[in-house]
């Protein structure tokens, strides 16, 4: 498997799933944000589809990717900037990677004014099912199960 990122904003009790690939100035977000229509329910959905979006745009010269210009997370949220954005928003980060799949959380910090990760990280294995992610994705967000 391809390296890649999928994060799974909450913001304002709406979720918007927007994959990423490593650069050489880390992960950058591409060009594409689903927003969640059926809430928790339609989150594999929207899993599979940054999944594959994120592998299509990884098969391509580094050069002709659709990176974010980032932008397009928050215009689809309906705000003016990411901070006004980040203030009402927790991520799960998916990292896919050949040997696992690690999994983050961010909040909201008001100290420095912007999102960070929290201490805790799991390991999956690789193959873990889009369907069992977007169990976890829902854990972490909603700050269950020790998130």
């Amino acid at each position: 498997m391809t390296a890649h990122l999928i994060s799974v904003y909450l913001c304002d009790d709406k979720l918007y799933v927007q994959p990423s690939l490593p650069t050489r100035r880390g992960m950058q977000a591409l060009d594409h944000v689903s927003k969640v229509v059926e809430g928790w329910h339609g989150l594999s959905v929207a899993l599979l589809q940054a999944k594959q979006f994120a592998l299509n745009e990884a098969k391509k010269k580094p050069s002709a990717r659709r990176y974010s210009d980032g932008n397009l997370l928050v215009q689809t949220a309906g705000y003016g900037t990411y901070t006004e954005f980040s203030q009402h928003s927790v991520v799960c980060l998916l990292y896919r990677l050949p040997e696992n799949v690690l999994v983050g959380r961010m909040v909201w910090n008001p100290k420095i004014e912007s999102l960070y990760g929290t201490e805790r990280q799991d390991e999956l294995p690789s193959d873990t099912p889009l369907e069992k992610l977007a169990d976890i994705a829902k854990a972490v967000i909603e700050g269950k199960e020790g998130w």
